[in-house]
């Protein structure tokens, strides 16, 4: 089977005498309706509409191109039209709760940077992005030049980047006189233990786990104000 791909119809508008004219109408017809004045199309009569609006066949068209007529194509009212959507994520803490994880994306960015060719036609873009993630390390308070690159994220200072697992369930959840979230408490065996947080995907995730009667484990990093590193979830 074969397929033709067929042209669809133009569509023109035309005065009255060329209409006449098309339809085998006799040359004083069309010339009773007004001579053309240069090279525009002949005005209809009074009373009459401005034009008629048909389809016409390519051979048609050609013949009102070579008689002087010209086609009206009507300008596109409306070429706006949604190719594609993005989302934009703004974190909103405290400077130094947001620089580690900067610090390690940095560190990974700038190792893959490495591991990229210089001839890569993404190159200058990854370049750019590490940059970028130099400036907010600055602006957060870190040291960017200091950063290694490294597929595990930024290594572990002295003193700094030893975490402490803790396992329980959700004991309690904690809000403030506004309603606000503060943190929760976790139980096991032997002891509770107090986190503290303000995210709300921390307390939408600790709120299902009461519910729910999930384990939780919770990694904070050493130090005297603890940092909830990461969380995880033990379904059975």
């Amino acid at each position: 089977m074969r397929r033709v791909a067929s042209r669809r119809p133009q569509i023109i508008e035309i005065g009255i005498a060329e209409r006449r004219r098309s339809v085998g109408g006799s040359e004083e017809d069309a010339e009773a309706d007004g001579p053309p004045a240069g090279d525009q199309a002949p005005a209809p009569p009074a009373g009459e509409h401005v034009g008629v609006t048909a389809p016409v066949s390519d051979e048609q068209v050609k013949a009102w191109l070579a008689a002087g007529i010209e086609e009206r194509t009507p300008a596109m009212g409306n070429w706006r039209y949604v190719v594609g959507t993005f989302q934009v994520k703004i974190p909103v803490s405290r400077g130094d709760m947001l620089l580690r994880d900067e610090e390690n994306t940095l560190a990974i960015m700038k190792w893959r940077l490495d591991q990229m060719a210089s001839t890569n036609r993404w190159h200058p873009v990854l370049e750019r992005y590490v940059g970028y993630l130099s400036a907010r390390v600055d602006g957060l308070g870190g040291d960017s030049t200091s950063i290694e690159p490294s597929p595990d994220g930024v290594l572990a200072r002295d003193g700094e980047g030893r975490e402490h697992r803790f396992t329980g369930r959700v004991y309690e959840v904690v809000f403030d006189c506004f309603g606000d979230f503060e943190g929760f408490v976790l139980r096991d065996c032997r002891e509770r233990r107090a986190f503290r947080s303000c995210e709300p995907a921390i307390r939408d995730l600790v709120l299902q786990a009461c519910r729910q009667r999930l384990k939780l484990a919770v990694y904070v990093e050493e130090g005297a104000d603890p940092e909830i590193r990461r969380i995880v979830v033990t379904c059975c």
